[in-house]
């Protein structure tokens, strides 16, 4: 690895007691991206990365040291790691870990290990929420990466708990958080970490006023809390670093108060006709239907709009029968038209990476089960 300091030893003592100078720059580790899209890149992160992001974590989470954190997340990713376990020995508290997450035990671990916070993203609380659970337990807080905004407010009220959400990447981690005792509006991430400066750009690097969307973009105002870049990899590097600014992959705005709003991932974006179609806005749509427990929507490449909009859905256990017609005549009445899915695919669950994302790059096949709008049946019918 390029840049790495090696341990100092200092004259007089042999190996084992070698003396090992860690500065804030030194490379800490290789960290994977997630991969849900295409292939995963090694990011080097800093000693300051972690350090710096996981004392903002336990500030925004206010934890201390009577908090038992619920971890199922690997930690390998960058939100266990940081958000979870570094914090907690930050704060003093404990972790009480998880091989996986189960929607079945959950409220029985939490019960048990007496845990006061529990980590995830959106679609963890969304299991949650479509089962019963305790309106009390020890929980006082869960940090859940892309709240779903139907489901905050609710999620809150019915478990007495509360959500925040913590932007960030394995790249730099976090990028913006919740204020202590502070409101931030519904959907919002909270505000930028004071380690760093948060933009929207367009297509040509050049920021946008506020409630424009836009990439975010991100500059650190501390040395090293950025990633040293990805390992073996220049070409990326370059790139994601592009015009003094990381770029983070992700489209979001931002309102005239700071509050920093993310929309989806760029790659997931679909551009159907002159139009851009927005698959979280979508998927937070169909979330709401009684009869579906969670769903992913992607792009499909198209020769006359360039792309369609498919959308998968698991059924709630309690409704398993949905009809794609009716769903589809459900979608036209609760979506613009150029954001309805053209086609529906019905699946027992969907393939999902170690920490819980969808793995949208398997769901891209066009198959004998997928419903197509335009013809009104599936292929195998």
């Amino acid at each position: 690895m390029s840049g790495a300091s090696l341990p100092v030893v200092k004259p007089g003592l042999d190996l084992a007691q070698a003396a090992y100078e860690i500065r804030p720059s030194d490379p800490a580790e290789i960290l994977f991206t997630s991969g849900t899209v295409g292939r995963s890149k090694a990011a080097i992160v800093p000693q300051n990365a972690l350090a710096r992001g996981a004392g903002w974590v336990c500030w925004s989470a206010e934890l201390d040291g009577s908090d038992i954190i619920h971890c199922w997340m690997p930690i390998y990713h960058v939100g266990a790691q940081v958000d979870l376990v570094l914090a907690a020995i930050v704060a003093g508290s404990s972790v009480a870990l998880f091989e996986r997450f189960s929607v079945k035990s959950f409220w029985d671990q939490v019960a048990q290990t007496n845990s006061t916070v529990f980590g995830g993203f959106g679609n963890i609380a969304e299991w949650l929420y479509a089962r019963s659970g305790p309106r009390e337990s020890s929980l006082r807080l869960g940090l859940i990466g892309a709240t779903p905004r139907w489901l905050h407010s609710d999620f809150e009220e019915r478990f007495s708990v509360r959500l925040i959400d913590i932007y960030g990447m394995s790249e730099a981690e976090p990028l913006v958080f919740p204020r202590p005792g502070r409101d931030f509006p519904p959907g919002s991430c909270g505000l930028p970490s004071p380690d760093w400066e948060i933009a929207i750009a367009d297509a040509s690097d050049v920021l946008c006023p506020p409630g424009e969307v836009g990439e975010i973009v991100a500059r650190p105002r501390i040395a090293n809390v950025l990633m040293r870049g990805y390992e073996n990899d220049d070409a990326a590097t370059a790139e994601a670093m592009r015009n003094l600014w990381f770029h983070t992959g992700d489209r979001g705005r931002t309102d005239r108060q700071g509050f920093v709003y993310f929309i989806d991932r760029k790659k997931y974006s679909i551009r159907r006709g002159n139009e851009n179609v927005s698959s979280w806005e979508v998927e937070n749509t169909l979330a709401t239907h009684p009869a579906i427990l969670e769903c992913s929507v992607l792009g499909i490449p198209d020769d006359a709009v360039g792309e369609e909009v498919k959308a998968v859905v698991v059924p709630a256990a309690a409704i398993p029968e949905v009809n794609e017609a009716a769903l589809y005549a459900w979608c036209q009445q609760n979506l613009p038209s150029f954001m309805v899915p053209r086609y529906i695919e019905i699946r027992g669950e969907l393939p999902r990476d170690g920490a819980g994302k969808v793995r949208k790059r398997d769901l891209g096949d066009i198959t004998m089960r997928t419903w197509d709008a335009h013809v009104g049946s599936t292929a195998s019918r």
